[in-house]
């Protein structure tokens, strides 16, 4: 699927208060960044917000259910700060982290995905605070081998795996 919003090319548009069902989601990418915040994302055909090529936005208090793919999905040096987002039944993982990059995921709700809560691989990086991860498929919180991910404070319950899938 294509994507409903591309923002790319060192942009750093502001957008909120939005509703966007349907369609490819959101990808911010070539150095993005920008704020996004308190939108709605709903059953979009592939993952709803895809952050990429060394794109940095801030993405808060919005609320993302059903996307086809992952919730959110960080990969190929992407970073950002993830801040009090709702994110429920994905068809993938809530958040998959991947391939460089910093993001931060703080404060948010994943739950009720069809894998896991959040799924950090592939030399993926990240700060992941005070999230509230439950009643997931997989695991909580499942990091790879090659992952670097500072933990605290969260909160993983009712997994349908165990909590934590540590191989690193």
């Amino acid at each position: 699927a294509g994507s409903s919003l591309i923002v790319r090319g060192g942009a750093a548009p502001s957008l909120s208060d939005n509703v966007i069902e349907g369609g490819g989601g959101v990808v911010f990418a070539e150095g993005a960044s920008g704020s996004f915040v308190g939108n709605r994302l709903l059953a979009t055909d592939a993952t709803a917000i895809r952050v990429t090529t060394g794109a940095n936005p801030r993405v808060v208090d919005n609320t993302i259910e059903q996307a086809k793919e992952a919730g959110i999905f960080v990969y190929d040096w992407g970073a950002g700060r993830f801040e009090g987002n709702t994110i429920v039944g994905s068809g993938l993982s809530g958040v998959a982290i991947a391939g460089g990059g910093l993001p931060a995921f703080v404060n948010n709700t994943i739950r009720d995905n069809a894998e896991h809560g959040i799924l950090v691989v592939e030399g993926g990086r990240a700060l992941l605070q005070g999230n509230q991860i439950m009643a997931n498929k997989g695991h909580g919180i499942a990091l790879g081998a090659d992952s670097e991910v500072e933990l605290t404070d969260n909160r993983l319950e009712g997994n349908d795996e165990p909590q934590l899938l540590d191989a690193r």
